[in-house]
């Protein structure tokens, strides 16, 4: 049984790395077909055709598309994410230190949801058929509709603007990280997790409510045990492998909100990079960040659903509906 479950772990991160390849050569392709060059974005709209062509030429743009895809690839085991082909400087070192930025966004913003989106679900789900079960549904579909770029806004304009308390803008002196000031993740944690809290607020409502119904929390009730217990042993242990599997889903739902939010206050993250890369028409900077993020969101769902597996047993199954050893015992 260990060996299979090892087994199946192994093969479902090959398969997280091959969907982050996937995405990244996908990006690859389609970032091509942008209008504009990155030739031209370097030298200037001004500059003579020759001049463009023999920048073309040095940086290997002159060479068709998936040459220039395969050769990027070949250098991913080394490390290696290739040159930017604006600046002509090494695209590894580039992203490991915008990625320990947004790496601190997202840390924050967890937490923060698992600090007070989770509690709000469990006890939208125990109240769902009473005032405060609804309103907190309500309040949840309301942070849900705002988008995270107004939300960042306004909270620049109130925190930053009107109250003076948070800088404007998150810029971050040279040399340091999100980790060393971290008065720079306020505004971004809160408006990433506002929405993100909704998200988590509706679906482990549902999930609770699911659980407050079973009948093994029924009879726990009926025989008389204090609601404290009931809770402790009967409900919520059935509710932590659908938690796990929502915290790694709003770990992935993060990793694109932060494009947007991280541009709005000016936090050198992957998702401003991202944003930079692709308006300077960088295809290698912009399929580095991409294969990054995807792997990121990868490796989040499959870390949840792995740990949902260990903690709830029933959740391995085969696709046809028995365990492994009764699909074995089926087949002789």
């Amino acid at each position: 049984m260990v060996r299979g479950c090892g087994a199946r772990a192994a093969r479902r991160i090959l398969g997280s790395l091959g969907t982050a390849l996937g995405a990244a050569a996908l990006v690859w392709v389609l970032a091509d077909l942008l209008p504009g060059d990155p030739a031209t974005a370097v030298l200037g709209p001004q500059a003579s055709p020759e001049r463009v062509a023999q920048l073309r030429a040095d940086r290997g743009l002159d060479r068709p598309v998936l040459v220039q895809l395969g050769d990027w690839l070949a250098g991913l085991p080394r490390g290696d994410l290739g040159n930017s082909l604006i600046s002509g400087d090494p695209v590894t070192p580039l992203v490991v230190d915008r990625a320990v930025n947004s790496a601190a966004l997202l840390t924050a913003t967890i937490a923060l949801v698992v600090l007070v989106a989770v509690p709000l679900g469990v006890l939208a789900g125990l109240r769902a058929d009473r005032p405060a079960g609804a309103l907190l549904s309500a309040g949840a579909v309301v942070a849900v509709a705002l988008p995270d770029f107004v939300v960042a806004t306004l909270l620049v304009l109130w925190l930053a603007v009107d109250q003076g308390l948070l800088p404007a803008v998150a810029l971050l002196p040279p040399g340091t990280s999100a980790w060393q000031r971290p008065e720079a993740l306020v505004v971004p944690t809160l408006a990433l997790s506002l929405g993100v809290g909704g998200w988590v607020v509706r679906h482990l409502r549902a999930v609770v409510a699911e659980q407050d119904a079973a009948p093994h929390v029924a009879a726990a009730r009926l025989a008389g045990l204090p609601e404290r217990l009931v809770l402790l042993r009967h409900l919520l242990p059935g509710a932590v492998a659908p938690v796990l599997q929502l915290l790694g889903w709003t770990a992935a739902l993060l990793l694109g909100g932060a494009v947007v939010v991280e541009r709005v206050v000016g936090l050198p993250g992957l998702g401003s990079l991202l944003v930079e890369a692709t308006v300077n028409r960088d295809l290698v900077v912009v399929t580095a960040v991409a294969g990054v993020m995807a792997l990121a969101a990868a490796l989040a769902l499959l870390a949840a659903d792995l740990l949902a597996d260990a903690l709830d047993p029933r959740r391995r199954r085969t696709p046809s509906g028995g365990d492994e050893a009764a699909a074995r015992e089926r087949a002789s």
